[in-house]
């Protein structure tokens, strides 16, 4: 997790002092710096349908929390401000800092003594921003007190938004997970990793590879599920840069529709065909596998990882 920590020196009323002092980047998973410090160093509200409001204390019982390590007490101000560091593939800076709030943006603390805050995002009721992922920054920093020339401190976590592709809201989402358990709806393996695959032809993975991914019924009845090849923001994966994002129309899974019956084990069949001109090595293909009939969408993510030659 990285926070970007900002030391600077503030004008007061009886100084005319001010600017930067200095500035570095710790790649820490617990950030502090001068006097304060967070446990917060990167913050995840997954899942977030749009038109709809969720807290980061409902979805994950977790809060941002900046920490008073000094001897004196603090007065810590926090905020929501625009993210202004690199950004990887797939995220995108948050269009309006606004759509994010805080419980508290006002700390006064005693040595040792912790704040908490929750996150609450909002967001607007557009469909286009369904699917995508959003960063943001929450700064916190300390405020002067007294006359002259101050120190102030300032720590900067990652606020991650992933908004949802369908629109279910957290409480759907719970429903979903009952009925999966229920039902012992599974998937296995989860994750298939293949080495030195073929580019410019069509490759049958459970042939060639004897892989794939194998969807249990462990149950009297039947039922119907949906595949298909999805974005891999749907399963939050952050990709490395060694890593592309596989596309749908190099994989041929004969149908989209199955029927697994009862007490059996059905193997999805899975053919890929990479074009030669493609210059990446390493793909990610992101396999959705949805329960039909059901008034939520009931679903596992298989994540296939392709090396070629």
């Amino acid at each position: 997790m990285t926070s970007r920590v900002i030391l600077r020196l503030l004008r007061h009323p009886a100084s005319k002092l001010a600017g930067f002092l200095a500035m570095t980047y710790l790649n820490l998973p617990q950030v502090h710096s001068m006097g304060i410090k967070t446990l917060s160093g990167e913050i995840l509200i997954g899942g977030a349908p749009i038109g709809s409001t969720v807290t980061l204390r409902n979805l994950s019982g977790q809060m941002y929390r900046i920490l008073n390590t000094s001897e004196t007490p603090l007065k810590i101000e926090v905020s929501i401000t625009d993210y202004k560091g690199t950004l990887t593939e797939g995220t995108e800076v948050l269009p309006d800092t606004k759509w994010v709030s805080l419980s508290q943006y006002e700390f006064n603390l005693a040595p040792g003594q912790e704040g908490y805050a929750d996150v609450t995002i909002t967001l607007p009721d557009d469909p286009s921003l369904m699917g995508r992922r959003f960063i943001a920054h929450v700064h916190a920093r300390t405020v002067p007190q007294g006359e002259g020339v101050g120190i102030s401190v300032g720590l900067k976590s990652k606020l991650f938004v992933s908004v949802s592709t369908d629109r279910l809201t957290p409480e759907q989402k719970k429903k979903a997970e009952e009925i999966k358990e229920l039902l012992r709806f599974e998937v296995s393996p989860m994750q298939i990793e293949l080495t030195d695959f073929p580019k410019g032809e069509a490759v049958d993975v459970t042939v060639r590879y004897k892989k794939g991914f194998k969807l249990l019924n462990i149950n009297d009845n039947p039922f119907k599920v949906k595949v298909e090849i999805v974005d891999p923001s749907d399963a939050f994966i952050q990709l490395k840069e060694s890593t592309a994002k596989g596309k749908a129309a190099w994989v041929d899974l004969s149908k989209n529709t199955f029927s697994i019956e009862p007490n059996s084990i059905y193997q999805i069949p899975l053919k890929v065909n990479i074009p030669k001109e493609i210059k990446e090595k390493r793909f990610i293909f992101v396999v959705k596998m949805t329960l039909l009939d059901y008034d939520v969408p009931v679903s596992h993510l298989g994540r296939l990882f392709i090396n070629t030659k």
